[in-house]
């Protein structure tokens, strides 16, 4: 009897320790519709055609440029080839928005309470991922130090988030 609460003590830490990075980002699997989008996409030659969606929260937030943004507000940009007509140029559809290519990753952001306050793959309360398109973690919670790196500098006034592009 006592080796099975042993066992089960043991087996209940390992899923809490593997749940902390998994949970406190994860792939947000259908976010085109079940997210919104922010602003137009835009393209550039370095990052290709990006999109930006938010949750609800973030854009309530977003929307009252009530700062720091809530517990559980989530930014995603996804990063896609563009699509080129024959001169290289990148083609738009009939209302003039870019047409996204191939997804090259999606990149995570989403705000929770702070476990650690010396982590250094966190910026403020956010945390940072990255994944394929198709959900396969490339950057997890954990190790996305680049991630928080960028985001800490110059932008603890803004609540660590970039706004390139206008939040309608």
């Amino acid at each position: 009897m006592k080796n099975r609460y042993i066992l089960l003590a043991t087996m209940s830490a390992w899923a809490c320790a593997g749940q902390g990075d998994t949970d406190r980002v994860s792939f947000p699997g259908d976010y085109v519709r079940l997210l919104r989008q922010q602003g137009e996409t835009l393209f550039n030659e370095r990052s290709g055609v990006t999109t930006v969606y938010v949750n609800e929260v973030a854009a309530s937030a977003a929307k009252s440029r009530t700062l720091p943004f809530p517990e559980g507000a989530m930014i995603v940009m996804e990063f896609a080839k563009p699509v080129k007509n024959a001169a290289g140029e990148p083609m738009r559809d009939e209302r003039g928005a870019l047409l996204r290519g191939d997804i090259e990753h999606v990149d995570v952001m989403k705000r929770g309470p702070v476990l650690d306050a010396g982590d250094p793959s966190r910026a403020g309360h956010w945390s940072f991922a990255s994944y394929g398109a198709d959900g396969k973690t490339l950057v997890a919670p954990g190790e996305a130090v680049k991630c928080a790196a960028c985001h800490s500098q110059g932008a603890a006034d803004r609540d660590f988030v970039f706004r390139n592009r206008p939040w309608s």
